[in-house]
């Protein structure tokens, strides 16, 4: 009920001050403004006062007062409305609307806090476990341009927009890998495929190798009936993957020079970085770790099919960026043509971007052990039998699981696309 009458004081109080103000966008943008900020205090205050007691009185008199309060107002609006006149009208407004609404406002959003509190015996459980956060800011401007200049007469437009994202775990838990941040497409990064900005890092795995003979042929486990299966040697490997990062920065600059009706050729520019901050909030899963941890990696010696002499790998929690990949720059410069679509009122796009900027790297591929040492021990080497058969498949998997990553980022991109843009 009291969010029903928040509504009501919000549409109401803008026909209270119609008289005196009018009811132009300075108006309705002031009386908005005021109710969210009265909103936000609300639910701070109400928060704050169900931790402290969880006595309903309390609410009752905060209910009381903003209805006493808003009996008070229908005496006040006019003389409050006439001093506010003698400011400027978007200024005058602001303070009407706060002067007159902001208090009860305040009080009626205490309840929702409020109750939530008095309803829930542990706020552990609130929100379900995935606790994070993930705050996006972004800023966009217009302006007429004649030429290069600006002009409130020009056809002309230039446009630019700022945008932050992050994304952060909170109570000891992380961001979901499914919600971490990825940068490309047509919306941010033209030039770069959608989600392929990110940092990169290494997942731990446990792979099951097939034992095989210098001629191609698995070994199997008995030589007298195959259909038992093939010997396989459990491997410790690292998976070079995208895990996306927790803060994004992406800036676009565009000048739009409108031809015909419906259809815009535009200049372009986008710069954007997709990088982890927090190395802590990059981690395995615990289960995950003590999974993989816990298996015995090897086959050095084989009886009757058996693996014996197998060893433990202990894995990291937290995952390390790959170098050369987090707080890497990349940027766009292209043009494009737009034309809205009739029906689907969506602009078909076709742009040509050049990537000034981007990942161009080979990087080493990580091994969960050293590949070799003096006694073979723990090693990548000694997880296969002496045998022709192991080191030919240990050959066989070095080149496999041991070669370097080549990352080379497109250097031009032409893509047809029905989207929008900033």
């Amino acid at each position: 009920m009291t969010g029903a009458a928040i509504m009501v004081i919000e549409i109401l109080g803008a026909k209270m001050l119609s008289p005196y103000v009018g009811l132009s966008h300075f108006v309705w943008t002031a009386q908005i403004a005021v109710t969210l900020m009265a909103l936000a205090c609300g639910y701070y205050a109400g928060g704050r006062l169900a931790d402290r007691s969880q006595k309903l009185s309390a609410l009752y008199w905060a209910i009381l007062a903003a209805a006493g309060y808003l009996a008070l107002t229908v005496l006040i609006c006019e003389p409050v409305a006439y001093w506010c006149l003698d400011f400027r009208l978007a200024v005058g407004s602001l303070l009407a609307s706060a002067i007159l609404f902001f208090v009860p406002l305040a009080l009626l959003a205490m309840t929702g806090p409020f109750l939530v509190r008095v309803i829930t015996s542990s706020l552990a459980g609130v929100g379900g476990n995935v606790k994070y956060l993930s705050p996006i800011a972004s800023y966009r401007q217009f302006f007429p341009m004649k030429g290069l200049k600006v002009n409130r007469e020009g056809h002309n437009v230039l446009g630019y927009r700022l945008q932050l994202a992050h994304t952060t775990g909170f109570g000891g838990e992380v961001a979901p890998p499914t919600h971490r941040l990825y940068g490309g497409g047509e919306q941010d990064l033209r030039g770069f495929d959608t989600r392929s900005v990110s940092p990169y890092t290494f997942i731990p795995n446990n792979v099951q190798f097939t034992l095989t003979n210098p001629d191609g042929t698995p070994v199997p486990l008995n030589p007298a009936n195959p259909a038992l299966g093939n010997v396989v040697i459990p491997l410790p490997i690292y998976r070079m993957v995208s895990i996306g990062g927790d803060t994004q920065l992406v800036t676009n600059l565009e000048y739009r020079i409108p031809i015909i009706n419906q259809v815009t050729f535009a200049f372009f520019t986008d710069f954007g970085m997709d990088f982890d901050a927090q190395p802590g909030q990059l981690r395995q899963s615990t289960a995950g770790n003590s999974l993989i941890s816990g298996v015995q990696y090897g086959c050095p010696t084989i009886v009757n099919g058996a693996c014996f002499g197998g060893t433990s790998v202990k894995f990291p929690l937290i995952l390390p960026i790959v170098p050369g990949t987090n707080y890497v720059p990349r940027m766009s410069n292209g043009a494009e043509l737009q034309v809205i679509l009739p029906i689907v009122n969506a602009p078909f796009r076709i742009f040509y971007a050049y990537n000034s900027l981007r990942l161009y790297e080979d990087i080493p591929q990580k091994l969960a052990v050293p590949n070799s040492g003096p006694d073979n021990v723990n090693t990548f080497k000694g997880y296969f039998p002496t045998s022709g058969a192991g080191q030919f498949s240990y050959q066989q998997a070095l080149q496999l699981y041991g070669a370097d990553y080549i990352l080379r980022e497109p250097r031009k991109t032409f893509r047809l696309t029905v989207s929008t843009t900033f």
